[in-house]
């Protein structure tokens, strides 16, 4: 049975991994992200650094939690994880946040939840409710942080937070925005120390976001 499931886990992080190459590269064309490409297969750093981490700690999510998640949580995580690994790339490259991205991801919950309530329609009800808690929730902080630091924090970043709501649910929405915003402070306040930024800088807030959400998948 363990070798099933561990099988099963490094198959989903393949298939993760390779629609996360498929978005970028179209991503790369769409939007400009000024992506180095060899033979049409993306080849920058970034990219490549972001698939490795997303297909080891995909491997490690579903190898731990899939067992007891049910079929259309699965498949959330999955594409959950896809699009996170593809707007952290877009927001340490262009420090975008595409909407086609933000739609493409609402739309797939909402089929997702859609099948989840016709099938189970208990817990897909369930599902549904701690989803749109979590949503709320996570852009309404996102949000009063965008007004109160005067719109220092982008406003793609309010959309990928409630679609972080959507996708962790309430579950896990809070260790994902916690653990993400530790990790981005850190990340700061080294910069400053090593005078690589000021107070004034701004940073990527979605590459840190994306690991606080691994970290809490992992974990919770």
């Amino acid at each position: 049975m363990d070798f099933i499931w561990l099988a099963m886990s490094v198959a989903n992080a393949l298939i993760v991994t390779l629609a996360f190459y498929l978005l970028i590269t179209y991503l790369d064309s769409a939007v400009v992200l000024e992506l180095k490409k060899k033979k049409k297969i993306v080849s920058d750093k970034v990219v490549i650094i972001d698939a490795i981490v997303t297909f080891l700690l995909t491997g490690v999510i579903t190898y731990l939690r899939y067992p007891a998640m049910m079929l259309e949580m699965k498949i959330l995580t999955s594409v959950f994880l896809v699009v996170m690994a593809t707007l952290t790339v877009c927001d340490i490259k262009k420090k975008i946040v595409p909407n086609r991205i933000i739609l493409i991801a609402l739309g797939i919950w909402m089929l997702l939840i859609s099948i989840g309530i016709l099938l189970h329609t208990e817990q897909g009800v369930a599902l549904l409710g701690r989803s749109l808690i979590g949503g709320v929730i996570a852009g309404v902080i996102f949000l009063l942080v965008y007004l109160l630091t005067k719109k220092k924090l982008g406003a793609g970043d309010v959309k990928f937070a409630f679609i972080l709501g959507l996708y962790m649910t309430s579950s896990r929405m809070f260790g994902g925005i916690f653990y993400g915003s530790i990790l981005c402070c850190i990340f700061s306040l080294v910069m400053i120390a090593l005078k690589k930024l000021t107070f004034k800088s701004g940073v990527p807030m979605i590459p840190f976001l994306y690991l606080g959400c691994l970290i809490t998948y992992i974990i919770l």
